[in-house]
């Protein structure tokens, strides 16, 4: 179970909130990320799942003020026994807490930091 963060207790944007499905990184691009699966709770809490290796990727919180200029969202990523630093944090070179920028376009996400892209699609 995932612990409040007791930086905050604001929550991730609405439309954020659900279950979304990995698509690829961007058109420019032809990496897929279609094995990866994120929900994100009402509270801000996700996780993050490989499918295809049923192995758990990453969780923590999407949390804070939103900055509409920018589009960033701040990330708060939690390791334990079964989410161990490497993954989430690999990919995009994460600090524990730090911001990414996200876009909602209808039914996609798209997160982004230091010039790495994940398209999601959402799921039913």
């Amino acid at each position: 179970m995932l612990q409040k963060c007791l930086t905050t207790t604001k929550q991730a944007p609405k439309s954020m909130v659900g279950s979304w499905r990995g698509k690829d990184a961007g058109k420019d691009s032809d990496k897929k990320y279609d094995w990866l699966y994120m929900d994100v709770k009402k509270d801000g809490s996700f996780e993050m799942i490989d499918v295809e290796a049923a192995n758990p990727v990453g969780k923590g919180y999407f949390y804070g003020e939103v900055d509409a200029k920018k589009a960033t969202i701040t990330i708060h990523t939690i390791y334990d026994e079964d989410y161990t630093e490497g993954g989430l944090a690999d990919w995009w070179k994460l600090d524990k807490v730090d911001k990414i920028n996200f876009n909602v376009r209808g039914d996609m996400l798209i997160l982004s930091h230091r010039g790495k892209q994940i398209r999601f699609i959402r799921s039913e």
